[in-house]
């Protein structure tokens, strides 16, 4: 093998081929340029006399660059140089299309500085504080409820004061006998009236404000957003905010029976909502009585047969309120004889389902037996048959013991009219 033969192979025996004359030429030239001091900028190329002309031609933004000027000096002249080949500074440099090229010419458009702009959020938010529970002040009860808001446990001697001193109603509480306190659970189904049935429960402590009416006034005055009342065993912010009962909240008050003997009664406000049920449960556990509040136009729901059912299973004693008679009225209008039929065709509803579910075992409900009550928590009152027909007497001068023939049938009474019970 020859000697121009071995060159086209390594020292391993791989083929290289024969040397580029390029490289080298390139090499020589660059070499020649460097010490002849005629090196040409990095981003511009040489560009001779006759391309560009002596008045800028060939140039259109005016961009001023420095190119070899081939002249006989072989010196570097000031000229300019075509736009592929410009050197564009970075001010001058357009990296995104204009507004004008993107919508076209004449539409108006507006560009704003992010700073500028206000701000809707602090960019530091300052530290929330939840409140979760309603115990107030007494500033802040006023603010919440009105001027007249009187709290449950003051006394200050002026009108809205309690009753009977907490005094006496901690000796009843304390009694080592359960003969002068009482529980009783006040159930029923959603929006049946239960929290405002509590609210005049309280207002029975109390000494009223203005004579008629109880310590709030007309709750039908109220805003619709209280509720028609300042319902006080909501406790909870999530409770006022919706309107309903989440949690059972006890209040103990000193009320008198019918014979006028005082007992520390302690109200439990149960929930009325399916998903709360096992609250009602946990309160008819430890309570001695179960009080059944029962919408007037709805009747017996859902709830209120999961109730029943519950309340039998405790053996416990069952009063009926039929709570909102006022809706009869106002809502409904119906007449005297239609309103006797829907109010006795509930009570005639719950009688059946008790019996059937406890077998015959539970009295009857009726409102001559006193376990049966009408009350209208909006307008502030509630009765039983015998505490009406005892105000209504007393208007006629009439006595009731000589009057009980009077109840417990159909028949007429000169001044009493038809009769409310079977």
């Amino acid at each position: 093998m020859s000697e121009e033969q071995q060159d086209l192979y390594d020292e391993f025996g791989n083929y290289i081929g024969p040397d580029l004359d390029s490289s080298s030429d390139d090499d020589d030239s660059s070499s020649e340029g460097s010490r002849d001091g005629n090196r040409a900028p990095d981003d511009a190329s040489d560009v001779s006399d006759d391309d560009v002309s002596r008045d800028g031609g060939g140039r259109t933004d005016g961009a001023m660059v420095l190119h070899d000027g081939g002249g006989e000096g072989g010196g570097n002249s000031l000229g300019l140089a075509p736009a592929a080949s410009a050197i564009v500074l970075h001010e001058d440099k357009e990296h995104y299309p204009s507004a004008e090229e993107v919508y076209g010419e004449g539409v108006r458009t507006a560009v704003l500085d992010e700073d500028a702009m206000d701000l809707d959020e602090p960019i530091v938010e300052p530290v929330v504080k939840k409140t979760f529970s309603l115990m107030r002040d007494e500033k802040e009860e006023k603010e919440a409820y009105g001027e007249g808001m009187i709290r449950p446990g003051s006394s200050s001697g002026k009108d809205g004061e309690d009753l009977v001193s907490d005094r006496y109603l901690a000796s009843l509480v304390a009694n080592e006998t359960t003969r002068t306190r009482r529980c009783l659970a006040l159930v029923g189904h959603l929006h049946s009236g239960k929290t405002s049935l509590v609210d005049l429960f309280i207002e029975q402590t109390k000494v009223p404000l203005s004579k008629g009416f109880g310590l709030h006034g007309p709750r039908s005055a109220m805003e619709a957003h209280r509720g028609g009342g300042p319902r006080l065993t909501d406790t909870l912010q999530s409770e006022q905010d919706r309107q309903m009962s989440i949690k059972s909240c006890p209040v103990t008050l000193c009320l008198p029976d019918t014979r006028g003997k005082t007992f520390a009664l302690t109200v439990i406000d149960c929930p009325g909502h399916t998903n709360f049920h096992d609250e009602s449960v946990a309160s008819l556990r430890l309570a001695d009585g179960a009080a059944l509040v029962v919408d007037a136009i709805e009747g017996i729901m859902l709830h209120t047969e999961m109730l029943l059912r519950q309340i039998i299973s405790e053996g416990l004693p069952l009063v009926l309120v039929i709570n909102k008679v006022d809706r009869l009225i106002l809502e409904l209008k119906l007449p005297p004889d239609d309103m006797y039929h829907k109010l006795r065709n509930i009570i005639d509803s719950v009688n059946s389902f008790v019996s059937h579910q406890s077998n015959g075992r539970y009295p009857k409900l009726s409102p001559d037996r006193g376990n049966v009550i009408f009350a209208s928590s909006m307008h502030g009152y509630a009765f039983s048959l015998e505490s009406f027909a005892t105000q209504y007497l007393d208007q006629l001068d009439f006595d009731i013991d000589e009057e009980e023939d009077a109840f417990g049938s159909f028949k007429h009474h000169s001044g009493l009219g038809k009769n409310l019970t079977p």
